[in-house]
């Protein structure tokens, strides 16, 4: 296929799919909502610090290792606009041996942990329910653009690999590849940022509310 069909190829996507583009678009306006619930909701909150903290730590640190790793293979995202004669290719390696979206399971398993942190159990079923969905629909986005990029190899890849649930049997073959880790680093800085942030806010949370009782 020419670069100019590509590319026109690729604005359809964008046009037929106008509203997954709008979710795509401004995917991290998403965390809004539910971040705010969980600085400023006290309800039924689970007191038991010496499990919330270890446990909630322990389940953001998960959540950057997958992070780290998906962006150490990563390279480049699917570009916002395609350019004719841009050099792309499939990334298979590492964490993409096993899953097709390690970067979001990250995201996941982010929000989650800060979920923990906050005290708010009985949200959790909730912030998991409303990110599984909005991611995929964020992923059927992204599938169709990859389709139009790189086709029958990427239609296999689907064949092979799921979406969301980790094949562990392929657990050897997720090797090597991608990007220094110090660059991985550097690339997964901002979001480091501000999860540590936001743990900052809900451990103040926390310590003004043990004040006053």
């Amino acid at each position: 296929m020419s670069h100019e069909a590509i590319g026109e190829d690729l604005e359809l996507v964008t046009q037929k799919h106008r509203n997954l583009k709008r979710i795509y678009k401004w995917r991290g306006y998403f965390y809004i909502p539910i971040l705010l619930v969980m600085i400023f909701c006290s309800w039924n909150e689970y007191e038991n610090n010496l499990i919330i903290w270890p446990f909630g730590l322990f389940i953001m640190a998960l959540s950057l290792i997958i992070r780290l790793w998906a962006t150490k293979n990563l390279g480049r995202r699917i570009p916002r606009k395609y350019k004719p004669g841009a050099r792309l290719h499939l990334v298979l390696e590492g964490p993409y041996r096993l899953v097709r979206n390690p970067l979001y399971i990250g995201n996941i398993l982010a929000i989650m942990g800060l979920c923990i942190l906050s005290g708010l159990l009985w949200f959790m079923p909730i912030v998991f329910a409303y990110f599984f969905l909005h991611y995929s629909l964020v992923v059927r986005y992204e599938e169709y653009k990859l389709s139009v990029l790189f086709g029958r190899e990427f239609e296999i890849y689907c064949q092979k690999v799921p979406r969301w649930i980790p094949q562990f049997s392929r657990i050897r073959e997720a090797k090597g590849g991608g990007i220094k880790w110090s660059g991985a680093l550097r690339g997964e800085l901002p979001n480091i940022a501000g999860t540590s942030l936001m743990i900052l806010i809900l451990l103040g949370k926390e310590i003004i509310e043990t004040g006053l009782h």
